[in-house]
């Protein structure tokens, strides 16, 4: 038998065990296993150490599945033609014959092959085994420490890094990220990941996030039950702005009263010959859907400039001195990927936190829209316009002035006036 497979038999061991001894009562002799019945007899703490034991054999199980995927992409490389293992199995990608094999969904078998791949060993062309590009990663897989999804995402982020990053501070970094994921869970490390890539990126965030903008993209799709299906694509930016108005939206709509009224119909149930009201019954993605068509409405039946909702707010943190120098990063709350000094700079000037960004001879570097900037203090707010979003009534947007107070940020209210019907609140 192959000592390969040994940490797993010895994991699976411990896991019926700590099974066994989870329960609070003794199995009949001879009887049907019922998992069902087993788990509804633990004591919570008995429930809590079997989870614990389950997904310790799961990550040697997924650690020895990653290995074998490996080894389907090296026999299924592109050089192999029509001999290669996914080509002569009928199959067009080694995630294929993962997710054909183990009835699995693509997703999931493209993350083993990714895994797998970039943790297997190299072999030069004389037989020789080389270093593998993540050692940490590979070390700590294998030993059960860390789960796929975990080592996808340090592989991933540390490998857009790599290009401008010294190898000292990748291998510092896959150590630390590797040490964090053995006690965190996948989303966290993620999010950990992609902070780290882009301090280990000397060229700094803005390649990237012009990269980001240029992936952007709509698409409509046609389904067969009648139903349109819209694919958008968003950069941090714009997904900054979708998520404000959605937040705002759906907030308001959960907040307030979801009752309608209900005119009367000849059947009475109560003969009280008065309105009914009715529950508002949407879900929540029937009411993001009505979130964009409401702000799609209000855009054709608007004479005036289309701007963002007054009753939206986009929180972007950054600090001063990254906002006075145009270097560094910024973070809009709910997105993950942050944004670059600069487009803050650029969003300030709209926003009229601070109205132009001038270089050292005076040259204008960010200016807002020219409809921002042109428009009087003293401009009528609420053009004459028939408003079908909801809020269309509320005030204009309360802006903050942004002052320096010993190398802090205050905040003073005060309130925008533009020839826009409706504004954007940018908070930092």
């Amino acid at each position: 038998m192959s000592g390969a497979t040994d940490a797993l038999i010895t994991s699976a061991e411990n896991f019926a065990q700590v099974w066994s001894g989870a329960l609070n009562f003794a199995q009949a002799a001879g009887g049907e296993p019922d998992p069902e019945a087993d788990s509804v007899g633990m004591s919570d703490s008995g429930l809590l150490e079997s989870l614990k034991a389950g997904f310790a054999t799961k990550r040697e199980n997924d650690a020895l599945l990653a290995r074998l995927a490996a080894q389907v992409v090296e026999r299924s490389r592109p050089s192999l033609g029509q001999d290669g293992l996914a080509k002569r199995t009928g199959n067009t990608s080694a995630a294929m014959v993962l997710t054909e094999t183990g009835h699995i969904t693509l997703a999931e078998a493209s993350r083993l092959c990714r895994v797998g791949d970039a943790t297997a060993t190299p072999v030069s062309l004389l037989g020789e085994r080389l270093r593998a590009p993540f050692p940490a990663v590979a070390r700590a897989l294998s030993a059960g420490r860390i789960p796929v999804d975990a080592a996808e995402v340090i592989i991933s982020n540390l490998e857009q890094a790599r290009q401008n990053a010294g190898p000292d501070d990748l291998a510092i970094a896959e150590e630390g990220l590797v040490e964090f994921a053995a006690e965190n869970p996948a989303d966290l490390v993620r999010k950990l990941a992609i902070r780290t890539r882009d301090h280990l990126d000397t060229d700094g965030i803005e390649p990237r996030e012009e990269q980001l903008v240029a992936k952007r993209g709509w698409q409509r799709i046609n389904r067969r039950d009648g139903m349109v299906r819209y694919v958008f694509d968003a950069d941090p930016l714009s997904a900054g702005y979708v998520d404000a108005w959605m937040d705002a939206h759906l907030g308001a709509a959960i907040r307030g009263v979801r009752m309608t009224e209900k005119g009367s119909t000849d059947t009475d149930p109560d003969d009280c010959d008065d309105n009914h009201e009715q529950l508002d019954n949407r879900t929540f993605p029937q009411l993001g859907a009505d979130a964009i068509v409401a702000l799609l409405r209000h855009g054709l039946s608007c004479p005036q400039s289309m701007g963002p909702s007054a009753t939206t707010t986009m929180i972007v943190r950054i600090g001063l001195d990254e906002l006075m120098t145009g270097l560094g990063e910024a973070q809009i709350d709910g997105i993950e990927q942050p944004i670059s000094a600069g487009t803050v700079r650029r969003l300030a000037a709209e926003a009229e936190i601070i109205p132009m960004v001038l270089g050292g001879d005076s040259e204008v570097l960010d200016l807002g829209p020219p409809a921002a900037c042109s428009a009087g203090r003293n401009a009528s707010p609420w053009p004459n316009a028939t408003m079908d979003a909801p809020g269309a009534a509320d005030p204009p947007a309360t802006r903050k002035h942004i002052t320096s107070n010993g190398g802090r940020l205050t905040a003073a209210a005060r309130t925008w006036r533009t020839g826009y019907c409706c504004a954007t609140r940018i908070t930092t």
